[in-house]
């Protein structure tokens, strides 16, 4: 009897040594993963443009329009033609092939789109009057940024970890 004691608790004290080496290797994983997003988000940030009136939008800048058939689809800006019907709905959402978009209207007259175009991702804004478009702001992201944000967290983490060891050590 006494020597299962020993060996009970050399195997509860091992899986519990097991299991905290396992939280401390997902929380790396969790914070390395956060600190990809915030990079990603500030890529984001870093792609955004703002536009003066008159000011030419990014090529890839869409709207949303009504075809024929009442339904909307996204169009590049560039291709617009006066004589097509802009999509004036709030939050407006459908699919156009592989593409999901969202119409949300911020003011009487500004309105923001959000298209996703599998790897790649767009939100602009516009204003709509007496049926002239005003571009207001463009933001994209990419699988790409995705890439690169991941890669760039790796010695950005390592780094952020040895300062707070160092500062943590330094307390004790």
């Amino acid at each position: 009897m006494d020597k299962v004691m020993p060996d009970l608790r050399s195997t509860v004290q091992a899986i519990c040594r097991a299991l905290r080496r396992l939280l401390q290797a997902l929380a790396v994983l969790l914070l390395w993963f956060l600190t990809s997003i915030a990079l990603l988000y500030l890529f984001e940030r870093l792609t955004a443009e703002r536009y003066a009136p008159g000011d030419m939008p990014h090529e890839q800048f869409q709207i949303l329009v009504l075809q024929e058939d009442g339904q909307p689809a996204l169009l590049a800006l560039r291709n617009y033609r006066f004589d097509m019907q802009l999509a004036r709905q709030d939050a407006l959402s459908g699919r156009q092939g592989d593409h999901f978009f969202r119409l949300n209207q911020l003011d009487s007259d500004t309105w923001q789109l959000y298209a996703d175009r599998d790897t790649f991702i767009t939100t602009q804004s516009y204003r709509i009057e007496g049926g002239q478009i005003t571009p207001l702001a463009f933001r994209w992201r990419n699988v790409g940024h995705g890439f690169i944000a991941f890669i760039i967290a790796l010695p950005l983490f390592w780094l952020l970890k040895r300062l707070a060891t160092k500062v943590l050590g330094k307390k004790k």
